[in-house]
């Protein structure tokens, strides 16, 4: 092969990888925002966000439970961190909802001495 034909293949495959990433690119950032649009268009997003908050809730209510078994007498079976679900992955605006105020303002209640 000549000079001339190995630099024109050299430079065509760099064109062509030039071009691959570009295309790469631009279908990443379309499948990002049909994603986007996706989930809000199912309400996904905001059905996960309510799924978080029943499941502090829940934990909440197995909390509380446990707390009035334990001052009622009755023996409380103990649960090992493998029988709990594991914690959700939230964003922190996300947890700043409702829910943390109610728990805050239930530990509060049956913190206080009667």
């Amino acid at each position: 092969m000549s000079e001339q034909a190995v630099s024109d293949l050299g430079s065509s495959i760099g064109q062509l990888c030039a071009g691959s990433f570009w295309v790469l690119i631009i279908a990443l950032a379309v499948v990002l925002i049909v994603r986007e649009v996706w989930c809000w268009y199912w309400k996904i997003n905001h059905m996960r966000k309510a799924q978080g908050e029943q499941t502090e809730l829940l934990e909440m209510i197995v909390d509380n439970l446990e707390e009035l078994r334990r001052l009622a007498g009755q023996k409380v079976p103990q649960q090992t961190e493998a029988q709990r679900s594991p914690p959700a992955v939230r964003s922190p605006e996300e947890t700043s909802g409702s829910a943390k105020d109610r728990r805050a303002a239930l530990s509060e209640r049956t913190s206080r001495p009667q």
